[in-house]
């Protein structure tokens, strides 16, 4: 977990130094992958997709180190339900219809 800490902290540290930053908010979740993703679900705009998509985890892992359950049920099925549920509503609104 020290590593997300670090992280998160050199993010904000390196916002005077755009390629640094872009290089260090990309390092944990890829944009890339998660673009090829979308495209496979067959979303309007994969790449957008794939950026709310990169947000929307980037906020959990940081709710689960520092934010309101950073002290919670880590590691139980409850801590696992929490996690589920926003990702899975996510995911199911991005898939296009068949």
């Amino acid at each position: 977990m020290e590593f997300v800490e670090a992280r998160h902290a050199l993010i904000i540290e390196t916002l005077s130094d755009p390629d640094l930053n872009v290089r260090l908010a990309g390092s944990l979740f890829s944009l890339d992958r998660a673009t090829e993703l979308f495209t496979a679900l067959g979303t309007d705009d994969p790449r957008a997709t794939a950026g709310d998509f990169l947000a929307l985890l980037e906020g959990l892992v940081f709710d689960r180190f520092a934010g309101l359950r950073a002290d919670s049920t880590t590691g139980t099925p409850d801590s696992v339900t929490q996690l589920a549920r926003p990702l899975t509503s996510f995911l199911t609104s991005a898939q296009r219809p068949a």
